[in-house]
């Protein structure tokens, strides 16, 4: 992905994502980074196909930086806002008749239940998990725990408040603050 990601959104979804500029700058750059990390995931897995859950898909901007980041990917993208859903639905059409991507309409511990432990390697969200209640969060992250395969890794961006990334470990590995803008951070996580 290159640096000019504005243009990326233009198109597709540009008008979501100009609003969401103004309102909060960081979150089309996180959208950006979280993507990008996908990215640098993918390209070392290239001859696989990785099936990604994205919390949290909103109007599609994260969603679409993640299909952008690359193209041996399957992901679902998981909000129980439908409103929002059906937008992404419509802007990203491209990839669903593809079969790229699938959503579902469920909140984000229901959708992870769903999945078979071991199933997923890669879970992906901007600006979802700092919404939860505490307890339903740890319930989210034990869940993202549980789907992970080995060696999956879990991409979030989101608001932060701690810079000491060991008071967030709850049992994955090579937990990593990567990108900090005051409480905006993108911390990422590797099952063992």
């Amino acid at each position: 992905m290159s640096e000019n990601y504005d243009a990326l959104f233009s198109g597709i979804i540009g008008k979501d994502y100009d609003m969401l500029n103004l309102i909060c700058p960081q979150a089309t750059k996180m959208s950006h980074l979280v993507g990008e990390t996908l990215a640098q995931f993918a390209e070392r897995k290239r001859n696989d196909t990785l099936n990604v859950v994205e919390l949290g898909g909103g109007t599609g901007i994260t969603t679409l930086a993640l299909l952008n980041a690359a193209e041996n990917t399957r992901i679902l993208s998981v909000d129980n806002e439908p409103v929002m859903q059906e937008q992404a639905k419509n802007h990203l059409k491209s990839w669903v008749e593809s079969g790229q991507l699938t959503f579902s309409p469920v909140d984000a511990l229901s959708a992870l239940h769903y999945l078979p432990s071991a199933s997923v390697d890669v879970i992906a969200s901007a600006y979802t998990l700092h919404n939860f209640l505490n307890l339903y969060r740890s319930d989210v992250i034990a869940e993202i725990y549980r789907v992970l395969k080995p060696s999956g890794k879990f991409i979030n961006g989101d608001r932060y408040a701690l810079d000491n990334i060991s008071l967030h470990e709850t049992g994955f590995m090579a937990i990593n603050l990567s990108y900090r803008s005051g409480v905006n951070a993108l911390v990422t996580a590797v099952k063992p």
